[in-house]
Formats: C-alpha cells, sequence, structure tokens
C-alpha cells in the first residue's frame, strides 16, 4: 500500500469517525445512567435528517443551522414524551430482565417510527445539497470535502461539551452520580426522576443533531437510522460503556478497521470485520477499551 493511501486512509477514518461518534452519543449516554440500550434512538437520527432535509428544501437552511433548530424540540420530546416509554419498562421489570425487555420495546419504537417515516416523506432516497456541498480542501496533496470537514469539528464540538456538561456542572455531577449509585443518590437529595428525563432529553436532541448533521454528507432513506444505530452500537461497546471520550475514540478506531477492511476484503465484507473487532472486545475486555463499569 502506498503511502498516500494510508495518508488518505488515515484522513478518512478521522472524518467519517466524527460522525459515528455523534451518532452513538445518545447511546453512550442512556445506558450510563439508565444501563438500558435506546435503539430507538436510530429514528430520531431519521427524523432528524428529514427534517434538515425539508427544512434546506422550504426555507433554505443550512442543516448545521437545523440541528440547533431541532435540539431543543427533541429535548422536549425526550424530557416529557420519550422517557415516559422506558419509565413502563423501568417500573414494571425493576426486579430484572430490565435490559432484554427494554430492547425489544424500543427495537418496536424503532420500527414504529420508521414506518412513520416512510408514511411521511416515502422511501425515495433524499440528499442536501448547500453551497459548499463539492467544496474541497487540499491537505497533504489530497483533496478532502469540506462537509467532512465540517462534520468532525461539529463531533468535536459535541464531544467537548457534554464532557464540560457532565463534569463542571451541577446537573453533570447530578447525572453521574446517578449512573453511579442511584440509593446513595436519593439520600443526597438529587432528584433522580428528573435526571433520567434530563439524560434522555439530551439522548434525544444528540440523535436528531446528528441525524441534521450527516445530511451534508450522506444521501439517506428511512432506514439511514436503523444503520447508524448499528455501528453506534458498535462503537459504544468498543469505546466503553456509558464513556463519552471512549466512543469518540471508539468511533475512530471502528471507522479506521472499517476503512481497512474495504481496503483489504472489500466493502462486502468490511463491517464483517468490524463486528469481528466488537466481538474480540467483548472476550477481552467487555467494558471496552476506554471504559469503567458503571461510568459516565
Amino acid at each position: 500500500m502506498q503511502l498516500i493511501d494510508v495518508t488518505f486512509l488515515f484522513i478518512s477514518s478521522l472524518l467519517t469517525a466524527g460522525l459515528y461518534a455523534l451518532s452513538s452519543y445518545s447511546i453512550t449516554l442512556v445506558y450510563g445512567v439508565l444501563k438500558i440500550v435506546d435503539v430507538s434512538q436510530g429514528a430520531l437520527i431519521t427524523l432528524g435528517a428529514y427534517i434538515a432535509y425539508t427544512l434546506k428544501t422550504l426555507f433554505d437552511i443550512d442543516p448545521v443551522v437545523t440541528s440547533l433548530i431541532a435540539a431543543p424540540a427533541f429535548f422536549a420530546y425526550g424530557y416529557f414524551g420519550h422517557y415516559e416509554i422506558a419509565k413502563r419498562v423501568l417500573e414494571k421489570y425493576s426486579g430484572g430482565r430490565v435490559l432484554e425487555n427494554s430492547l425489544l420495546l424500543f427495537f418496536g419504537v424503532l420500527l414504529a417510527l420508521t414506518g412513520v417515516t416512510y408514511l411521511v416523506w416515502k422511501g425515495d432516497i433524499k440528499a442536501v445539497n448547500t453551497a459548499y456541498t463539492l467544496a474541497a480542501v487540499e491537505l497533504f496533496g489530497l483533496r478532502i470535502y469540506l462537509t467532512r470537514i465540517v462534520i468532525f469539528l461539529y463531533a468535536i464540538v459535541v464531544t467537548a461539551l457534554m464532557i464540560y456538561l457532565l463534569n463542571r456542572t451541577y446537573t453533570g455531577t447530578a447525572i453521574r452520580a446517578v449512573s453511579q449509585d442511584l440509593e446513595s443518590s436519593l439520600a443526597c437529595g438529587i432528584e433522580v426522576e428528573k435526571m433520567f428525563r434530563t439524560s434522555f432529553g439530551i439522548a434525544c436532541a444528540l440523535s436528531s443533531a446528528a441525524g441534521s448533521i450527516l445530511t451534508l454528507a450522506l444521501a439517506f432513506s428511512p432506514i439511514i437510522g436503523i444503520e447508524f444505530i448499528l455501528i453506534a452500537i458498535v462503537v459504544t461497546v468498543v469505546g466503553g460503556l456509558g464513556n463519552f471520550t471512549g466512543a469518540f475514540l471508539g468511533a475512530l478506531i471502528f471507522a479506521v478497521v472499517d476503512s481497512l477492511g474495504v481496503l483489504i476484503v472489500g466493502p462486502a465484507y468490511a463491517k464483517v470485520v468490524a463486528l469481528a473487532m466488537m466481538v474480540v472486545v467483548l472476550v477481552v475486555r467487555p467494558q471496552g477499551l476506554f471504559g469503567e463499569r458503571g461510568r459516565v
């Protein structure tokens, strides 16, 4: 493999990792706090993409701006609506089987919301064109699309904001306390249910933002969220469940392995290589490469 191919592979993987990281943050947060896997976040990624497409088509609003507009609305949905779905599972199965039953429940929500997307926007492949869609910059003699750079920088900003929120604010500290010791959090006077609601609100806002941003670089259909949520699960497992820094690094590792797989075994089997990596990580280090049990 020539040096230029290796350089292009690394840069391409780095930029793609930003998109994978954004898609995984909602899974990371919900699992870190409630210890359930909310696969229905994939449907919210899809909705974020279609909302970005609609606003761009009707009002010429850039997807980056759309992500900022949609995030508060999706936060409200997560806080007041989506949490109520999870609450039923947590209450009914509080003695056990929460994880497996939450998977079944949220998979049903994923399919239902995907069906709604088909009804509203049909199944046609959509794409968003902006003034900089075809713009590119030269880097190390390689032509890199500006949209990929925008997505990566957006992911960096979101990662930094989430780390700041969880480590430097009262709400973030309370969320981490609830994730680590529920009983002690109650004893300390933390409003546990409010932290659960807030976590779901943030997760839904992150999913909508990821959906809006991915339209800068990818064409999409109603199943785009399902594809990305499967990648998000792999990224979260590799990086460490409940760890935002680990999720970002896991996204980078997944993107590199996926790109290597395309070069070595071809695009048809590249994802198999990446999934095999997840299996190896689960066997060798079940908490992920950068994760600790029970931490956000």
